[in-house]
């Protein structure tokens, strides 16, 4: 399962990405994060990515049983993604970026 947590939901990914998308991870789906403004404490974008985190790992694949994602598509250089990145890989999920699709 490959969650998409970027601006573009994969519904309007190309025929060719969406295609090799589905075939690599399987099942798909969108989580849009919140947005970061340049006034945000360092604090708030940390809260927001602990919240994002959770919200990531409730999102499972009932058809396989999974207890947590296969693979988290993020921006590789927005503040909040970074850090979700992190929260992620320290517990062994994958985070991919568009090249890899």
């Amino acid at each position: 399962m490959l969650i998409n947590c970027t601006d573009s939901p994969f519904g309007e990914w190309t025929e060719k990405k969406l295609s090799a998308a589905k075939d690599k991870f399987g099942l798909i789906a969108d989580l849009p994060l919140p947005k970061v403004n340049d006034k945000m404490a360092d604090e708030d974008i940390d809260n927001l990515a602990d919240n994002s985190f959770e919200k990531i790992l409730l999102i499972l694949d009932e058809s396989l049983d999974k207890s947590k994602p296969d693979v988290v598509f993020l921006d590789e250089n927005r503040a909040l993604d970074i850090r979700i990145r992190v929260r992620l890989e320290e517990i062994e999920i994958r985070c991919v970026s568009f090249e890899e699709i």
